[in-house]
Parts: structure tokens; C-alpha cells; sequence
């Protein structure tokens, strides 16, 4: 059994797994390889942390570890539904698909599948699934990813995609969940108060033709479990949790463009320039009035 402390800024794991991480005085996160030598990646997610607890009468407070895991592959929802499992050994699952399983995840996700999209799920024979982990300043983000093929290896772009995203607190606590999401999930970020998600969706493939698969991002009210805001915006560059905002960064026929999200009043604005989006948000006067917030242009 191998463990891996993070230490660089954007690391990637595995063809399966990205881990994004920020330094944390207070706690350290370690990802864990299977127990198995023969298998890789990693298992799951390590939480040491420190807690306070009271002493007696009299005496100082106590400072005791705490160490707790979290096994990203137990908790992927897409292994829990039953689907032939091909290959369970190993890291990257891949399930296996027929008509009766592809009718079961169609009723999984019928209240959220648009109009028009899941047409060709009746061709996937196989399903294979991706976790991203991203570490944030207060929150640990799973995305967990099922994507679909047909017979020929070949993506079902056209409603071929779900996924779930996890949030986890520093202690290794599940304290927010998105499931039933009906494309793929990519770039999550939550706002520092865990008021809002955003992530990307329509990520391009080997093999994924050009507008072949409809692409953007949207933005979670966590609380009301709604999205709030989507847009369809050509690629999705980057999504980062900054200050008290959600800055998306995306490029279109116009050139690379940027969304932020005040995270305070739920306030969407752009499209604006980094160094504008800096210049307005960065220095708050008393009772959190962002100075300068009417040169932006509010879209939502």
C-alpha cells in the first residue's frame, strides 16, 4: 500500500482521477493507492485534521488527531445501480450495457434528460466511469462521470453522458450533493461560504466531433439544489473560487470571456476582463457593499 501527499498546485493522478489542491496549515489530505500491488490509483481520500476537545475542571483544553477516509470508489453512485461490472479490479470500472440497464438509467435521470437528447442510449453497450477531485480552501469536490459507448468503441455524445458531484467538508464530511446531473461535470469550484457550484459540462473527447455535443456551464444555488444560471459557452477554460466570487473563464466566437458570481447576493455579472473582475470585487467596504460593482454589467 502506497499514500501520496499532495504538494503541487494541479496534479494529475490518473486517466481517471485529477486532484486540484490549495495548502491547508490546519489539515492535510492524502490520496491512497489500492491495498492491491497490481492495481493503480488511488482508493481513497485521507483526512487528518486536529480537534479541541474541553479538559476537565481546571485543566487546558485537549488537541486530539483526528484521521478519517473517505473511499471514492464505494461512494461512486454509478456502481451502485446494478450494471454488469466488466473489469472489477480495477481503477477505471467499466460496466456493461444492454437494453434493460440503458431503460433503468433513462429512469434515473427522465426529469432531468432535455428534449431531444438520449435518442441514441439505446446503442451503448459500454459505460465507463471518471472521478475528479478538486481541493478547495473549505471543500473537497468529487465529480464522478458515466460515459457512454456504442458497440464500436465510439462516445454516445448525444445524451451519453451523467454525473454527480460530492462536496465534501476539510473533516472528510459530506455536506452537499448534485445527483441525476444529465451531462458530464468538469472544472466544479464552490464559492468560500458553500453557497454555489459551478462547473463545466460538454467536455471534448478523443474522438468527439466539433459541435457534436452541446458545452457551457452552470451555476448551483446549493441550498434551493436548482441550477440558477446556465449558459451554452463554447469551451469552458477554467472555473476558481476567488475571494467571495465564482470567476468562469470560457472562449467562444468572441475570444476567451469571463462570468462572476457574487457569492454574497448571488449577483451574476459579465462578460468582463480578470483584472476589471479584480478591480471590483477585491476591496469591500463595511457590511460587504462591493465598491464599484455598477461598472459591471449585472446578467442575472
Amino acid at each position: 500500500m502506497k499514500t501520496a501527499i499532495l504538494s503541487t498546485r494541479w496534479l494529475l493522478l490518473s486517466s481517471a482521477i485529477c486532484f486540484v489542491l490549495t495548502s491547508q496549515a490546519q489539515s492535510k489530505i492524502t490520496l491512497k493507492e489500492y491495498d492491491d500491488p497490481s492495481l493503480s490509483g488511488y482508493k481513497t481520500i485521507v483526512f487528518e485534521y486536529e480537534e479541541v476537545t474541553p479538559g476537565q475542571p481546571g485543566q487546558p483544553a485537549q488537541n486530539r488527531k483526528v484521521t478519517k477516509e473517505f473511499d471514492i470508489e464505494a461512494n461512486n453512485p454509478f456502481l451502485k445501480m446494478g450494471f454488469e461490472m466488466i473489469n472489477p479490479g480495477s481503477e477505471n470500472k467499466t460496466l456493461r450495457f444492454d437494453k434493460s440497464s440503458v431503460e433503468r438509467l433513462r429512469s434515473q435521470f427522465k426529469e432531468n434528460i432535455k428534449n431531444g437528447n438520449g435518442t441514441l442510449m439505446h446503442e451503448a453497450e459500454l459505460g465507463a466511469t471518471h472521478t475528479f477531485v478538486r481541493e478547495e480552501e473549505n471543500h473537497v469536490i468529487l465529480s464522478y462521470n458515466l460515459f457512454l459507448y456504442d458497440a464500436n468503441g465510439e462516445h454516445i455524445d448525444n445524451g451519453g453522458r451523467f454525473s454527480a458531484i460530492h462536496i465534501l467538508d476539510k473533516k472528510g464530511n459530506l455536506v452537499k450533493k448534485i445527483d441525476n446531473i444529465p451531462t458530464d461535470a468538469y472544472g466544479t469550484a464552490v464559492s468560500e461560504n458553500g453557497k454555489y457550484l459551478a462547473y463545466g459540462f460538454g467536455e471534448t473527447l478523443h474522438g468527439t466531433m466539433p459541435g457534436s455535443i452541446e458545452s457551457g456551464f452552470r451555476i448551483v444555488d446549493l441550498d434551493a439544489q436548482r441550477t440558477c444560471f446556465e449558459l451554452d459557452a463554447g469551451y469552458v477554460e477554467g472555473i476558481s473560487s476567488l475571494y467571495d466570487m465564482l470567476v468562469i473563464a470560457y472562449i467562444n466566437e468572441k475570444g476567451k470571456q469571463r462570468v462572476v458570481l457574487d457569492a454574497l447576493d448571488g449577483g451574476i455579472y459579465g462578460p468582463a476582463e480578470f483584472m476589471q473582475i479584480l478591480n471590483h470585487f477585491m476591496f469591500r467596504q463595511s457590511g460587504g457593499k462591493v465598491i464599484g460593482l455598477e461598472d459591471l454589467k449585472r446578467i442575472k
